[in-house]
This record gives structure tokens, sequence and C-alpha cells, in this order.
């Protein structure tokens, strides 16, 4: 029980821990950015679409 890669286990054991939980973080941060990126399309989108009624409602002066 006291061979080389058994005092190593732990420690490998730990450092892919990491590498997931670093995985993990980096995926759902890029979730974030992407969810970020459709939320401001969908709001540019909406912004368009009222001001496009808004003229409609108030069209603009004719001479």
């Amino acid at each position: 029980m006291n061979s080389p890669l058994y005092r190593t286990a732990p420690i490998l054991t730990s450092v892919s821990k990491r590498r997931r939980a670093v995985e993990r973080a980096t995926f759902q941060f890029y979730e974030r950015v992407q969810k970020a990126k459709s939320d401001a399309e969908r709001l540019a989108e909406l912004e368009r679409h009222l001001r496009r009624i808004g003229k409609l409602i108030h069209p603009p002066p004719s001479n």
C-alpha cells in the first residue's frame, strides 16, 4: 500500500476534480455569454419593433 503510485493517487484525483470544476465553470461562463448575446439581440429586435410601431402611432409631421 505504500507504493509511489498510491501516494500520488489523491493528488491526481484532486487535479482531475479541479480540471472538471474548471471545465464546468468555463462551460457555464460561455453559456451565460451566449445567453447575454441572444438577450441583447432580442432586445435590439424589440427596440426596432417598438420604433416602427411608434412611427405608425406618431407619423412624422407632413409639411
